[in-house]
């Protein structure tokens, strides 16, 4: 046997070495991530092609659903934006007159002990007309 003296060896002689056994070792797990994507993908894909298939009759159209539904072909009726708005006056002037009802920015507001608030007894913001500010 022949015994290696520590002069025959350079720093690069184990660096080398243990970096392109790391680098293989990224490579080999980069493959393995992509060969993983690629069986992932293939078999949403073909999933997606399977529920697809279901949907569609043979002559590509969307497949119809059993119930029907009964169309009634009223006119509708549209009105002006503030055909049935009531007329209030603002805040300032129902605070002055005592009035528990006022026209904020539109809405129809309720007198508070804190303030106003909307009235939302139609179970929406009514509208309305300010009269004054």
């Amino acid at each position: 046997m022949r015994s290696y003296q520590r002069e025959e060896y350079t720093p690069w002689s184990l660096v080398v070495p243990g970096a392109l056994a790391v680098m293989l070792g990224v490579l080999a797990a980069d493959v393995i991530k992509l060969g993983v994507g690629v069986v992932m993908a293939k078999a949403a894909i073909e999933s997606f092609n399977e529920s697809v298939r279901k949907q569609t009759t043979p002559g590509h159209l969307p497949a119809r659903r059993t119930e029907t539904t009964a169309v009634v072909n009223e006119p509708t009726v549209s009105y002006g934006p503030d055909a049935f708005s009531p007329e209030l006056p603002g805040p300032i002037r129902a605070k002055q007159e005592k009035l528990d009802r006022a026209c904020i920015g539109g809405a129809v507001t309720l007198r508070r002990r804190n303030g106003w608030s909307q009235d939302m007894s139609a179970g929406m913001p009514q509208r309305c007309i300010a009269t004054s500010p």
